[in-house]
């Protein structure tokens, strides 16, 4: 496996709750719902959702604009994330968001509550890596159920960037929009004296994960982002449709989402 591995060059990065706090708190939420319902990657969420049987989690909501987009669309959704300052804010904001404060990789949902699962951009800023999250997914899911997930992809034009700087100049690092960026041939925590941002997967490396969490994939491309020549990957996959499957009843609606009623709680973290 060949990784990409990117640190901030501030005091945190993306595997801090506190690095997206701060990121969301200024975020002018009722217009960035609005906008978001009319954004193409709502609309391309929606169409995949369509025919999904129960609700839909999202899981690493942040301030639930995506979330929140999508029940614009009559879905029924739920979002989770670590962010409780944020899951307030959307809670003031709109009060019949189900936002729950949670873990990614060990949600306080039923197996088989959801027929779908949204992740946009969340799997890649776990140090660890993505396989304990990847496995609740499958949990949480339908038989059948539907995964949206998008991840850092290792475009063209970072492996020419990497090649040149990591493999011509024989740098062990460099700074890649403005952030520290190395190659790894695994993932894990390691010594360093910068904060973990989060990683860039190739094609091949993402589906086998996917894979290895039991999922079939339906199918995996990039978007075009920036200057980037497609920095994402969007990939669906299904929970596979397996008779000896012990799920919850299809459809069945998990139960609603604690409140987040006091912003302080994120003092100490």
């Amino acid at each position: 496996m060949t990784v990409r591995k990117l640190f901030s060059t501030k005091s945190s990065g993306g595997a801090s709750t506190n690095y997206w706090e701060n990121t969301w708190a200024a975020m002018d939420l009722p217009a960035a719902r609005s906008d978001a319902a009319k954004g193409s990657l709502s609309l391309l969420l929606d169409s995949h959702l369509k025919n999904t049987a129960g609700p839909v989690l999202e899981a690493g909501c942040g301030s639930g604009i995506i979330a929140m987009a999508l029940e614009s669309f009559s879905h029924s959704v739920v979002g989770i994330d670590l962010a409780q300052v944020a899951l307030h804010r959307a809670k003031l904001s709109d009060p019949e968001f189900r936002g729950t404060v949670g873990d990614i990789r060990e949600m306080p949902f039923a197996t088989g509550a959801f027929g779908a699962v949204v992740s946009l951009g969340v799997l890649e800023h776990d140090e660890s890596g993505p396989e304990p999250a990847l496995a609740d997914h499958f949990r949480v899911l339908q038989s059948g159920g539907l995964l949206l997930v998008t991840v850092p992809r290792i475009s063209p034009l970072k492996s020419l960037r990497d090649t040149w700087n990591l493999t011509i100049m024989r740098r062990r690092g460099y700074i890649s929009r403005r952030r520290w960026a190395e190659r790894r041939a695994a993932m894990g925590a390691e010594p360093s004296s910068r904060p973990f941002h989060q990683y860039e997967f190739k094609r091949s490396d993402w589906s086998r994960l996917v894979q290895d969490a039991g999922f079939t994939i339906v199918s995996q491309h990039p978007l075009a982002v920036g200057s980037g020549l497609g920095d994402l990957s969007k990939l669906i996959a299904r929970r596979p449709v397996r008779p000896q499957d012990n799920l919850g009843p299809a459809g069945q609606t998990p139960a609603r989402s604690q409140e987040v009623s006091h912003p302080g709680w994120l003092k100490g973290m």
